[in-house]
């Protein structure tokens, strides 16, 4: 079995990438979002990310310190993975909507971005900085979180 993959191409260059499906009416928004996107600033902030010292991340005791200091901590995974578990206190926002909901994120402050290993953080921080907002990848994603023995709550989002 296959599974498909949604890519999404600005001007050549691969902007979105997650496996699965999507419903007519999320694959409309992110077309929306990508079209809206500021290709420059994603494109430097790549350039960033691949540079010598790259992209900050978040340790897990980083994480642990921003729950307590009110951080926004966003998990950009499935509702199914976020149902499965995740951190205590994060907010569900899926990649997929990310770009189409980034009103609902504070603008002045940096957010931790958490999904299951890190890549689908890495693109949703691509994102927000295109956005001109502030994403910082929780290191190791939830399969460090909960491989740490931290605390992880199951349940659907609110």
């Amino acid at each position: 079995d296959a599974i498909p993959t949604i890519m999404a191409f600005r001007e050549g260059n691969l902007v979105f990438r997650e496996k699965g499906a999507l419903e007519q009416q999320a694959l409309v928004q992110l077309a929306e979002a990508v079209r809206g996107l500021d290709l420059k600033a994603v494109l430097e902030q790549r350039a960033r990310a691949t540079a010598p010292g790259g992209r900050a991340e978040a340790t897990l005791d980083d994480v642990h310190a921003a729950l307590r200091s009110g951080v926004l901590v966003l998990d950009v995974r499935t509702p199914l993975e976020y149902a499965a578990g995740h951190i205590p206190g994060a907010v569900l926002l899926p990649l997929h909507e990310l770009a189409r909901r980034t009103d609902s994120l504070p603008a002045s402050e940096t957010v931790l971005v958490v999904c299951k290993d890190g890549e689908r953080s890495r693109q949703a921080c691509q994102l927000l900085d295109g956005l001109g907002l502030r994403g910082v990848v929780v290191a190791g994603g939830m399969t460090a979180w909960a491989g740490s023995g931290a605390p992880v709550e199951s349940g659907r989002p609110l």
